[in-house]
């Protein structure tokens, strides 16, 4: 059968044709061990297929012999470098150094009667770190010329640093950074008031519709954007009404990529950044090193569901806003806002919106256009909008950061607007709605309805919407 390759094809590799792996690959009557792509190769193939039949490659021999390298027990193909020094004297214990870990030889080390010690020698039998992960990096090393070191010594200094190592590593008692609970008591601050209503958006041209219409945003303070395209510009707009535009930042950040976001961010006015919520601990050092980011308000992804991660927040992060978890229930967000009333900082609930099912960093859209770049966002796969739909035909709506990191949401929209007044009581200070692919007149149109509601009572004309967890908590 002859197969035109758009990848390569190994020896060994397996397609999705017969269930088997590739034998023989013949270029021109000759065996060859792989194809590239763009070539046309045969390979050994009895059953007949139609003619522009698509051909999968469903395992790649070589990925997979990579990996099970990898995982052999008892071997450690990747080592991690441990400083070392070591200190021999004659007359005197052997003092071997690993990391801050000393240890000594059980009996003094003797003088030889006719060899001069071999240094190299001393090192490499030290260095035989066999099956663990590590690898000795001497840094000094003080070795009398006329002793003598049996094999035995050195292997027990060995053994012992790395057992000492070892032991050190795995006891977090001393190392852990722990706060005690009881050092989180409240600041003496005032509470900081910022509306009744918030939003979240993923563009945003989402708010162009209240930007036309601002007396709708009687309720609102702040307004969380997780787009950095003109928000300068949507900034000052949004300013001139009274209303703080937040920056969002990711919820997951390499830290490779910290330097890529600076450079999209550095461009931007730094008042911007006095405020920023965050879902990463790593986003903090990075917005207080790089932008001055004074205030961060948390965003759900920290899952916070207990007042001691309420505290924590207030006390170290100087949170003003904190978007406590989806997957709690009313009963549990009475029993945490009940034990946190001294709190200053404002209790956000979602109320509306897709949540999000998951984050890959697998590029489905990619895979279909053929077009992903990974680093930058100029391929297809980030300009157009895609669906993942199941076996049931729902239909899951995929989005893209800017490092072609996708995350999937869910296919039924969470809604609590009806519930508004009833999450107020529990103690809730500020409800957020959070707009995914919504456009600019919808999201209009739901920031409406919740005013009209908290202001005229008007009935909502919704049957059968999603309640998430607030009803029953994750199980």
């Amino acid at each position: 059968m002859k197969i035109k390759l758009s990848g390569k094809l190994s020896k060994g590799d397996g397609i999705n044709l017969g269930g088997g792996s590739i034998g023989r690959i013949i270029k021109n009557g000759e065996i060859f061990d792989f194809g590239v792509a763009g070539e046309i190769i045969e390979i050994d193939f009895v059953k007949n297929i139609k003619s522009n039949t698509p051909v999968y490659k469903t395992s790649d021999k070589l990925l997979v012999d990579n990996a099970n390298k990898s995982f052999i027990e008892g071997i450690e193909n990747k080592k991690i470098n441990l400083k070392c020094e070591i200190f021999i004297k004659v007359g005197e214990k052997a003092k071997f150094i690993l990391e801050n870990i000393e240890v000594y030889s059980d009996e003094k080390i003797e003088k030889a009667n006719d060899k001069e010690a071999k240094i190299d020698k001393i090192i490499e039998k030290l260095c035989k770190t066999g099956g663990t992960p590590y690898k000795f990096v001497f840094d000094n090393i003080f070795v009398d010329k006329d002793v003598f070191v049996p094999v035995s010594v050195l292997n027990n200094l060995r053994r012992k640093a790395i057992e000492k190592y070892e032991e050190y590593k795995l006891d977090f008692s001393s190392k852990r950074i722990i706060y005690s609970y009881k050092n989180f008591s409240y600041l003496k601050d005032k509470k900081v008031f910022n509306g009744k209503i918030t939003l979240k958006v993923h563009k945003n041209s989402q708010l162009d519709k209240i930007l036309e219409n601002p007396d709708i945003s009687e309720y609102i303070r702040e307004i969380y954007t997780e787009d950095f395209t003109l928000l300068e510009e949507y900034y000052n707009k949004f300013k001139t009404i009274g209303i703080n535009l937040v920056y969002s930042a990711l919820g997951v950040i390499r830290n490779e990529e910290y330097s890529i976001l600076e450079k999209y961010l550095s461009k931007i006015n730094n008042e911007i950044f006095n405020k920023v919520q965050i879902s990463t601990w790593g986003s903090k050092n990075f917005f207080k090193s790089k932008f001055g980011t004074k205030k961060f308000n948390i965003d759900t992804y920290f899952n916070i569901y207990n007042s001691y991660s309420l505290r924590f927040f207030e006390k170290y992060f100087d949170a003003e806003d904190i978007t406590i978890s989806q997957e709690i229930n009313k009963f549990e967000i009475k029993s945490l806002l009940n034990k946190s009333k001294e709190k200053n900082a404002n209790v956000d609930m979602i109320i509306y919106g897709h949540t999000r099912s998951m984050l890959t960093e697998y590029c489905a859209m990619g895979v279909l256009t053929k077009d992903c770049h990974k680093d930058r966002r100029c391929a297809e796969c980030a300009r157009s909008d895609y669906i993942l739909k199941d076996m049931e035909n729902r239909e899951f709506r995929l989005f893209q950061d800017i490092f072609c990191r996708t995350e999937i949401r869910n296919h039924i929209t969470l809604d609590l607007r009806e519930n508004i007044n009833e999450i107020f009581e529990l103690g809730v200070d500020r409800v957020r709605l959070d707009f995914t692919y919504e456009d600019s007149d919808m999201v209009y149109r739901i920031l409406k309805e919740c005013v009209e509601y908290l202001k005229y009572s008007k009935k909502f004309n919704y049957k059968n919407v999603f309640k998430g967890h607030y009803i029953n908590s994750v199980n």
